[in-house]
This record gives C-alpha cells, sequence and structure tokens, in this order.
C-alpha cells in the first residue's frame, strides 16, 4: 500500500505541486504504519481507529490528487 500510494501521489504531485494533498498521504501512510508497528501494543478500539483515520486520509488524497490530474 505505502509503495503504491507514494508513486501515485508523487506522479499527480509533479503535475499540480499541491502540498496539501502529500501532506494528507504521509499522515494518512504514517497512521498505517503506526498502527502495524504498534498492533500487539494497542487496545483494538485504538488500533481500529488508527487504521480507520490512516485509511480515510489517504482516501481524501488520492481523491484529491485524482481531481487535480484531470484539471491539470
Amino acid at each position: 500500500i505505502l509503495i503504491i500510494a507514494a508513486w501515485s501521489i508523487g506522479r499527480g504531485f509533479k503535475k499540480h505541486k499541491n502540498k496539501t494533498i502529500v501532506y494528507l498521504a504521509v499522515f494518512g501512510m504514517g497512521f498505517l504504519l503506526t498502527g502495524t508497528l504498534l498492533e500487539d501494543a494497542l487496545t483494538i478500539l485504538m488500533e481500529s481507529i488508527i487504521f480507520v483515520t490512516g485509511g480515510v486520509l489517504l482516501t481524501i488524497a488520492h481523491w484529491k490528487n485524482y481531481k487535480l490530474e484531470s484539471i491539470c
């Protein structure tokens, strides 16, 4: 997921130069990576919150990236 997301966001960033999308993607990937690394130390509720937050941030970043790419 992280490699594909980085490739997709990076490719779009070259066209539209919108840093907000990069920030959303980085935070989203950070949440997913944190949830994965701390999986054993977190409660199921906290783990779910972290994974859902990361997924939502990445989804928003991809959606905005797609919209801006089609405009460019």
